[in-house]
């Protein structure tokens, strides 16, 4: 898995009178930027040294950036997964994703237990959202993804799709998926979801070290010097 700390953004934050940003998509509209921007030309890989960014990557760049906070250490980690490694993923990763194991719920779970994201039922998705979905493969494996919800369309007989953006292994880039996620209604899908806080208010004095706060793990958010 990840070596934390792969791809870096040293960022400030607010950590009081926090709103919800998904559903105005300022994830996505991050997401969009950075791929234009910082990460223009990447292609799709973990190596950030070579310009490859992979899906988690990808995602922990557009928290960080969104919410203008450098992450701790622990918080990263499970945004990238890489609490759990490549061994434990291919020996037990169905019965983890099967019973909800908390380390399969990636930006999800770091986000609701730092206190800065809130989960998001499936009927509840917006632009912005950020996603964490395992996908079953035919011999039985679970495949995971991590992507920002861009579009999200509701059929008839209740069925709810989103078309996602990220980095995608299928285009070796950043970009729109070629496909929809079905969001409910199916066994063969893990779906998690999160909707991002962030402060409404940047430019606001800087929280001195007595009033930056902590978040729910015990991590402290860490101002840029």
């Amino acid at each position: 898995m990840h070596k934390e700390g792969a791809v870096a953004f040293f960022l400030v934050v607010h950590t009081t009178s926090l709103r919800h940003c998904g559903a105005d998509g300022t994830p996505l509209v991050v997401a969009r930027r950075l791929a234009q921007t910082g990460f223009k030309g990447w292609t799709y890989g973990a190596n950030p040294h070579k310009k490859q960014i992979d899906r988690v990557q990808f995602i922990l760049a557009v928290v960080e950036e969104s919410a203008q906070v450098r992450l701790a250490k622990r918080t990263r980690a499970r945004v990238l997964i890489s609490d759990l490694s490549e061994g434990v993923l291919k020996r037990d990763g169905y019965a983890l994703v099967v019973r909800e194991d908390p380390r399969t719920k990636g930006v999800q779970e770091a986000l609701d237990a730092a206190g800065i994201g809130d989960p998001v039922d499936p009927k509840d998705a917006a632009p912005g959202d950020l996603i964490q979905d395992w996908m079953k493969q035919s011999d039985g494996s679970w495949f995971g993804h991590a992507a920002i919800v861009e579009t999200v369309t509701h059929v008839p007989m209740g069925t709810i799709r989103a078309r996602l953006y990220g980095a995608h292994r299928s285009q070796n880039a950043i970009a729109t998926a070629t496909f929809d996620l079905t969001l409910n209604a199916r066994s063969d899908r893990k779906i998690d979801i999160v909707r991002l806080r962030t402060f409404p208010d940047h430019d606001q004095p800087r929280p001195t070290p007595a009033n930056r706060g902590s978040v729910g793990t015990g991590d402290e958010l860490k101002r840029k010097a």
